[in-house]
Protein backbone atom coordinates (compact mmCIF):
# COMPACT_ATOMS: atom_id res chain seq x y z
CA UNK A 1 0.00 0.00 0.00
CA UNK A 2 1.21 3.52 -1.30
CA UNK A 3 0.51 6.45 0.56
CA UNK A 4 1.49 9.93 1.01
CA UNK A 5 1.73 11.70 4.55
CA UNK A 6 2.51 14.82 5.58
CA UNK A 7 6.16 15.61 7.46
CA UNK A 8 5.52 18.82 7.82
CA UNK A 9 2.52 21.13 6.69
CA UNK A 10 4.69 22.58 3.60
CA UNK A 11 6.12 18.98 1.91
CA UNK A 12 4.34 15.84 1.70
CA UNK A 13 7.03 12.72 1.40
CA UNK A 14 5.94 9.29 -0.38
CA UNK A 15 5.47 6.39 2.35
CA UNK A 16 4.91 2.85 2.72
CA UNK A 17 3.70 0.20 4.47
CA UNK A 18 4.03 -3.13 4.50
CA UNK A 19 3.10 -6.30 6.42
CA UNK A 20 5.18 -9.26 5.10
CA UNK A 21 4.17 -13.14 5.80
CA UNK A 22 5.67 -13.76 9.10
CA UNK A 23 4.14 -10.57 10.42
CA UNK A 24 7.00 -7.84 10.17
CA UNK A 25 5.66 -4.66 9.70
CA UNK A 26 8.00 -2.20 7.74
CA UNK A 27 7.35 1.83 7.38
CA UNK A 28 9.54 2.79 4.49
CA UNK A 29 9.64 6.62 3.87
CA UNK A 30 11.38 8.55 1.40
CA UNK A 31 11.38 9.47 -2.84
CA UNK A 32 9.02 7.10 -4.86
CA UNK A 33 11.86 5.72 -6.25
CA UNK A 34 14.04 4.96 -3.12
CA UNK A 35 10.03 3.21 -1.83
CA UNK A 36 9.67 0.87 -4.79
CA UNK A 37 13.81 -0.21 -5.14
CA UNK A 38 13.36 -1.54 -1.33
CA UNK A 39 9.98 -2.74 -2.01
CA UNK A 40 11.58 -4.80 -4.62
CA UNK A 41 14.48 -6.07 -2.50
CA UNK A 42 12.08 -7.11 0.16
CA UNK A 43 9.52 -9.08 -2.17
CA UNK A 44 12.63 -10.96 -3.77
CA UNK A 45 14.35 -11.82 -0.50
CA UNK A 46 11.06 -13.59 0.88
CA UNK A 47 10.33 -15.22 -2.05
CA UNK A 48 14.14 -16.53 -2.23
CA UNK A 49 13.88 -17.45 1.46
CA UNK A 50 10.55 -19.23 0.81
CA UNK A 51 12.40 -21.48 -1.75
CA UNK A 52 14.81 -22.21 0.68
CA UNK A 53 12.73 -23.04 3.53
CA UNK A 54 11.04 -26.46 3.64
CA UNK A 55 7.71 -26.73 5.74
CA UNK A 56 8.89 -28.31 8.89
CA UNK A 57 6.56 -30.05 11.92
CA UNK A 58 7.15 -28.32 14.95
CA UNK A 59 5.97 -28.03 18.54
CA UNK A 60 4.36 -24.69 20.15
CA UNK A 61 7.75 -24.33 22.16
CA UNK A 62 10.02 -24.50 19.25
CA UNK A 63 7.79 -21.87 17.41
CA UNK A 64 8.11 -19.43 20.52
CA UNK A 65 11.70 -19.93 20.62
CA UNK A 66 11.94 -19.07 16.62
CA UNK A 67 10.56 -15.29 17.80
CA UNK A 68 13.61 -14.11 19.83
CA UNK A 69 17.20 -13.82 18.71
CA UNK A 70 18.31 -17.30 19.92
CA UNK A 71 16.21 -18.52 17.32
CA UNK A 72 16.63 -16.39 14.66
CA UNK A 73 20.41 -17.70 14.82
CA UNK A 74 19.76 -21.01 15.09
CA UNK A 75 17.93 -19.93 12.13
CA UNK A 76 20.33 -18.73 10.50
CA UNK A 77 22.10 -22.07 11.34
CA UNK A 78 19.85 -24.30 10.08
CA UNK A 79 20.09 -22.52 6.44
CA UNK A 80 23.11 -23.28 6.32
CA UNK A 81 24.82 -19.66 7.24
CA UNK A 82 27.57 -20.70 9.24
CA UNK A 83 29.47 -23.22 7.17
CA UNK A 84 31.46 -20.11 6.13
CA UNK A 85 33.61 -17.87 9.06
CA UNK A 86 30.98 -15.20 10.07
CA UNK A 87 31.54 -12.35 12.28
CA UNK A 88 29.61 -11.25 15.18
CA UNK A 89 28.90 -7.55 12.24
CA UNK A 90 27.91 -10.17 9.73
CA UNK A 91 25.27 -12.17 11.43
CA UNK A 92 24.01 -8.54 12.83
CA UNK A 93 23.54 -7.51 9.13
CA UNK A 94 21.73 -10.68 7.80
CA UNK A 95 19.85 -10.78 10.72
CA UNK A 96 18.58 -6.87 9.96
CA UNK A 97 18.22 -8.39 6.03
CA UNK A 98 15.58 -10.27 7.73
CA UNK A 99 13.55 -7.73 9.18
CA UNK A 100 15.32 -8.28 13.21
CA UNK A 101 17.58 -5.37 14.28
CA UNK A 102 19.68 -6.35 17.45
CA UNK A 103 22.82 -4.56 18.61
CA UNK A 104 25.95 -6.67 18.57
CA UNK A 105 25.77 -6.04 22.53
CA UNK A 106 22.43 -8.01 22.53
CA UNK A 107 23.91 -10.68 20.31
CA UNK A 108 26.92 -11.50 21.97
CA UNK A 109 26.18 -13.52 24.93
CA UNK A 110 23.97 -15.49 22.43
CA UNK A 111 26.38 -16.24 20.69
CA UNK A 112 28.14 -17.60 23.33
CA UNK A 113 25.83 -19.91 24.63
CA UNK A 114 25.16 -21.13 21.84
CA UNK A 115 28.84 -21.90 20.91
CA UNK A 116 28.66 -23.53 24.91
CA UNK A 117 26.00 -25.64 23.85
CA UNK A 118 27.99 -26.75 20.35
CA UNK A 119 25.33 -25.46 17.88
CA UNK A 120 28.33 -23.21 17.00
CA UNK A 121 31.60 -22.92 17.33
CA UNK A 122 34.40 -19.91 18.02
CA UNK A 123 37.91 -19.19 16.36
CA UNK A 124 39.21 -16.05 17.39
CA UNK A 125 41.28 -14.60 14.27
CA UNK A 126 43.67 -11.41 14.46
CA UNK A 127 41.71 -10.55 17.74
CA UNK A 128 38.62 -11.28 16.25
CA UNK A 129 35.87 -13.80 17.07
CA UNK A 130 34.15 -15.91 14.09
CA UNK A 131 31.41 -18.38 14.09
CA UNK A 132 31.02 -21.62 12.12
CA UNK A 133 29.11 -24.50 12.10
CA UNK A 134 31.10 -27.15 14.96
Amino acid sequence: MLAFRCVDEMSWMPNARVTLPDGTKINVQGSEEEIARILRRITVENIESDRATKPKETSSKSQSAASGPTGHIRGLADEGFFKQKRSIGDIQKRLETKGHIYATTNLSPILVRLTRSRVLRRLREDGAWYYVEP
